[in-house]
């Protein structure tokens, strides 16, 4: 299983806006999805009962949270304690287990995670099931609509991708492409990993950034988020990336300090890119296909405050602030709380709502009330795109 950068973080792709009608052979069923932070929430039916999971297509295998199979008197075989992006997780495995999204069911494997440990559901602050990764989506041919929060599964002995396709191949049943990166006077080519399972625009590999980067970017100290808990990263500002044929200017990337190395691969692509498509694609015939949406040219952003924040037992908790950001120049620190913003309380606007307020208004004036053991204070911030600065 990946590292998720919060830069990352653990982890749709959409029907073609020509997509396919449902009297296609191919087509399987039809569902509506959510995309809060640049990921896809996708509904699933467990054993009869409603559920949420991302759609992760840099996940090596699916998870099913383990107080879910609990809570359905799963059997879960073969426990194990595995080293993963974070620290330790105990995984175990979950047989026949009966599916359904929208009116296509089915019968898979799954393993099993306490996915609470390592803090998984206070990053995105809202209720999920756990992920589906390779096993799950390699059973499909997908279009997924971004921009009108669409999925399709169709049957990939039979589907075809419409339009101009373009070749992928898979590593451990995950999806590569050939794309290349342009910062300073350097083009590099690579082979990239399709992440629908990441926030943000761009994520390398440690080594591809010592290699090529580490000289030529100013760097932000961050933080890296696996199932195991956390750990340290960088981000930092790249001239371009040319996905499939498609430009863009002024990336925002990031990489995990003991994050993804894997000699297949140079980096991921994740939500801030991929959810400028739809996207079609099919492992079977390792073909995909992306289709500009009305976002395709909106700027690159990770945030416009300079804080990373995840909702806790204690509330809505600041778990890193950036430096020269507006929560940096307002005093915002580690461990504060944001009790309030605009007047209202912020666990009641919930943390994808804040999020999306953070990420896209740009010049908004924010009042907030930040609390600390046990004693209020006001911050005034205005959303700004701190990334052209440098960082200290």
């Amino acid at each position: 299983m990946k590292k998720i950068l919060v830069c990352f973080l653990v982890t749709y792709l959409g029907l073609v806006t020509s997509g396919k009608s449902q009297n296609d052979p191919s087509f399987l069923t039809k569902v509506e999805i959510e995309t809060d932070f640049n990921l896809i929430f996708m509904p699933i039916m467990i054993h009869g009962h409603s559920y949420t999971m991302i759609l992760d297509t840099g996940a090596g295998f699916s998870v099913l949270d383990e107080e879910v199979a609990k809570a359905l008197n799963l059997n879960i075989e073969n426990v194990r304690i595995m080293e993963r992006p974070g620290g330790e997780v105990r995984l175990g495995t979950i047989k026949n287990l009966n599916y359904s999204v929208g009116n296509h069911s089915a019968e898979m494997t799954i393993a099993s995670a306490n996915l609470a440990e390592g803090g998984f559901n206070d990053y995105i602050g809202r209720p999920c099931a756990g992920i589906l990764g390779a096993d799950f989506i390699s059973k499909y041919a997908m279009e997924i609509n971004y921009f009108e929060k669409l999925l399709s599964l169709y049957s990939p002995d039979t589907y075809k991708i419409d339009g101009n396709k373009k070749k992928l191949s898979l590593v451990d049943g995950m999806p590569i492409v050939k794309s290349s990166l342009h910062h300073k006077d350097q083009t590099i080519e690579g082979s990239w990993l399709i992440d629908t399972g990441s926030m943000m625009s761009l994520g390398v590999n440690e080594s591809f950034f010592g290699s090529y980067l580490k000289n030529n970017v100013n760097t932000y100290e961050s933080l890296a988020v696996g199932f195991g808990g956390s750990t340290s990263g960088k981000m930092y500002k790249l001239d371009g990336f040319d996905l499939l044929g498609n430009e863009f200017n002024h990336i925002i990337a990031g990489h995990a300090e003991d994050g993804i190395n894997d000699a297949s691969f140079d980096g991921v692509i994740g939500g801030e890119l991929i959810s400028r498509f739809t996207i079609a694609f099919n492992y079977a015939t390792k073909e995909i296909h992306l289709k500009p949406n009305a976002k395709k040219d909106n700027p690159i952003r990770w945030d416009l405050i300079g804080m990373l924040l995840a909702q806790t037992d204690k509330g809505i908790e600041v778990l890193h602030v950036y430096k020269n950001s507006p929560a940096d120049h307002a005093q915002i620190q580690k461990g504060d709380l944001i009790a309030f913003i605009n007047g209202k309380r912020a666990e009641a606007i919930g943390l994808p709502k804040i999020w999306e307020t953070f990420h896209t208004k740009e010049g908004l004036a924010i009042a907030l009330i930040i609390s600390k053991d046990g004693i209020m204070r006001c911050a005034n911030v205005v959303l700004r795109d701190y990334f052209n600065e440098k960082a200290e």
